[in-house]
């Protein structure tokens, strides 16, 4: 095996062997069925990386060398005695060689085209028939989405489906395709299934994780925000909670403002401190962030401020939202004990309510 001498793992840009899934004797069977110039100079397409487009049907393989005057495409049986055609119109070319070696190195992919073309008579399409009609290579075709977002949605039940999951499957951005999904998706227990399966095969990128989190029906909506990604930016998050309260979208409010919460604890502070005012369910995060920012006692007084400009059954809810709270400070407990005992109407109560809220704990 003299031509392979150089070729090792350290040429591999993945770390593999030349050689991986091979004998050294079927190796050297399939050099030995090539002329030895042949079987050099495909090694050079090889360390090149001049190969592309591997194909496999069965025993049948295929692919594209660049060779020095254009492409070439080769065809050859993955059994000895070489038997291969190829553009060049020599027999057992280096092209060929160049293929044979490409594919016994496992550093390119190979597509399946017996998988493909299965796949496509299960469920016939136009589009890579017209494709392939007007020139462009069939195999390609088959691997592009079968049409565009709104010709899916033309589309009824268990078609529209099928489509949609081919789509996501081979679209290279499949955002556009699953932002239209999401909102159909509220009614539709078969199309969660797809999504869900699409998201957890494809997790989103941080660009466009809020979005996609403000669009999920409820169903979706707890698994989108565990798939919140490593390159999520505080600043895409807080801008998305301002894009919320603009719209006045309460539902993505209450999802994102967790996640700001945990992401800028000072800035979502100063954020969920506005937009409570309109939506007062906001107060628990608001509660979180200003924690992580240490600003919970001058927070939770502002509140209280607050409360006292709103009618009494709104003023009682924030209060217990307040109340809730294991950390807060003694002085404002002693605060929301007083107040609570001031709304039940009297003397006797606010006095018992401070000496409770003064005395020291039990021992238990």
């Amino acid at each position: 095996m003299t031509h392979f001498r150089h070729i090792s793992a350290n040429s591999c840009r993945e770390g593999c062997s030349i050689i991986e899934d091979s004998s050294a004797s079927s190796l050297a069977s399939w050099e030995q069925a090539f002329p030895a110039g042949a079987w050099a100079s495909g090694e050079d397409y090889v360390l090149g990386e001049r190969v592309q487009d591997l194909r496999r049907d069965g025993a049948t393989l295929a692919g594209r060398v660049q060779g020095a005057h254009g492409d070439y495409w080769v065809r050859l049986e993955l059994r000895l005695p070489v038997a291969s055609a190829c553009d060049c119109g020599r027999p057992r070319c280096r092209h060929a060689a160049a293929v044979v070696q490409a594919y016994l190195a496992r550093r390119w992919p190979v597509t399946d085209v017996g998988l493909l073309v299965e796949e496509f008579l299960r469920h016939p399409r136009r589009e890579p028939l017209t494709a392939a009609a007007m020139g462009a290579d069939f195999v390609s075709a088959l691997e592009l989405p079968p049409m565009d977002v709104e010709d899916i949605w033309a589309l009824q039940g268990e078609r529209r489906l099928l489509a949609l999951d081919a789509a996501l499957r081979v679209a290279p951005d499949p955002y556009r395709l699953l932002l239209r999904a999401l909102p159909e998706a509220e009614h539709d227990r078969d199309l969660q299934v797809l999504l869900a399966s699409a998201f957890s095969s494809r997790p989103p990128a941080g660009a466009i994780w809020p979005r996609l989190l403000c669009a999920a029906p409820p169903a979706l909506a707890p698994l989108i925000s565990d798939l919140r990604p490593e390159d999520l930016t505080p600043e895409a998050v807080l801008a998305a909670l301002w894009q919320a309260g603009a719209d006045k979208d309460r539902r993505a409010l209450l999802r994102l403002a967790p996640h700001a919460a945990a992401l800028a604890p000072k800035e979502a502070a100063d954020a969920l401190e506005h937009l409570s005012r309109e939506t007062p369910e906001l107060i628990p995060a608001l509660v979180t962030a200003a924690r992580g920012a240490r600003r919970l006692q001058r927070v939770a007084a502002r509140l209280l401020g607050w409360a006292d400009t709103l009618p009494a059954e709104d003023a009682a809810a924030v209060e217990r939202s307040l109340g809730a709270l294991d950390d807060l400070p003694p002085r404002l407990r002693l605060l929301l004990r007083v107040r609570e005992a001031a709304s039940a109407g009297g003397a006797a109560q606010i006095l018992a309510a401070v000496i409770a809220a003064k005395a020291p704990p039990a021992v238990a």
